[in-house]
C-alpha cells in the first residue's frame, strides 16, 4: 500500500521491522495542540509511521511528555523547552512537508527516550573521528556562519549538527543524525527533496527504529 506521496518506503520499512522484533507503528499517545491546519502532516505521521514506542516516556514520572503543541514559522523546528514543533505549511501531499513532520516528531522521541540521545552522541563521535566542528559556512562556502557541523562523509551536512557551538556535543544534548535519517529512510529521494542519507547512516537509522 502507498502512502499519500505515492512512496512504498514506509509500508515495506514497518513491515520488515514488525515481522523482526514484533514493534508496530502509530499511535494515539501524542496530543497535538495549536495550529490544527499545520498539524495536519503530523498527526498522519502519527497515526501511520511513527514507531509506537517512542511515544512512550523513559522517565515515568515525565507525566505531561505527550502533549505537543503546533505554531507557525517559516522555518520548521522544534522547541523542547516548550515542547512546540514549528510547520511552515499543512499540505499532507507533499512530500518534503511529510518529511518534515517525520524529522520533526523523531525530536519528540529524542525528548521522550534518553536512549535515542545517547544513540547518536555514540554515533557522531564515531563519525566524526577528529573532525573540528566548523560553521556551514566554512564547510559548504554557503549557508549560516552561526549554525554548525563536521564535514564527515554525511549525505547531508545537516545531519552532523551540533548544537555545542564551539565544541563537540555532549551525551544529552539534541541532533539531527535520526531526524535526517528517518526523513532518509522514509522520503530520502532526489524527486522528493528531503534529506539523503548515506548506507551507514541508513543502518543506524533502522537499528534505532528497531530498537531504539
Amino acid at each position: 500500500m502507498q502512502n499519500e506521496v505515492g512512496d512504498l518506503r514506509p509500508r515495506i520499512t514497518q513491515d520488515v521491522v514488525y515481522e523482526m522484533t514484533g514493534r508496530t507503528f502509530g499511535t494515539t499517545q501524542i496530543e497535538l495542540t495549536g495550529r490544527d491546519d499545520l498539524a495536519k502532516p503530523l498527526a498522519l505521521t502519527l497515526e501511520r509511521d511513527f514507531p509506537a514506542v517512542w511515544a512512550m516516556p523513559s522517565n515515568p514520572n515525565q507525566a505531561s511528555i505527550n502533549r505537543v503543541k503546533v505554531e507557525y514559522d517559516s522555518r520548521a523546528g522544534w522547541k523542547a523547552a516548550t515542547r512546540t514543533i514549528l510547520m511552515s505549511n499543512g499540505d499532507t501531499s507533499n512530500p518534503r512537508t511529510m518529511s518534515t513532520a517525520i524529522h520533526e516528531l523523531t525530536h519528540v522521541a529524542e525528548s521522550n527516550r534518553a536512549g535515542i540521545k545517547h544513540a547518536e552522541f555514540v554515533f557522531w563521535h564515531q563519525r566524526a573521528g577528529g573532525e573540528k566542528v566548523k560553521s556551514f559556512f566554512a564547510l559548504e562556502g554557503f549557508g549560516p556562519k552561526n549554525e554548525f557541523s563536521v564535514g564527515d562523509k554525511w549525505a547531508n551536512k545537516y545531519s552532523g549538527r551540533v548544537y555545542s557551538y564551539d565544541k563537540k556535543p555532549a551525551r544529552n544534548d539534541f541532533f539531527e543524525i535520526l531526524s535526517t535519517g528517518m526523513e532518509g529512510l522514509y522520503y530520502g529521494s532526489k524527486s522528493s527533496g528531503a534529506t539523503l542519507i548515506d548506507s551507514e547512516h541508513a543502518a543506524f537509522t533502522l537499528a534505532m527504529v528497531m530498537f531504539g
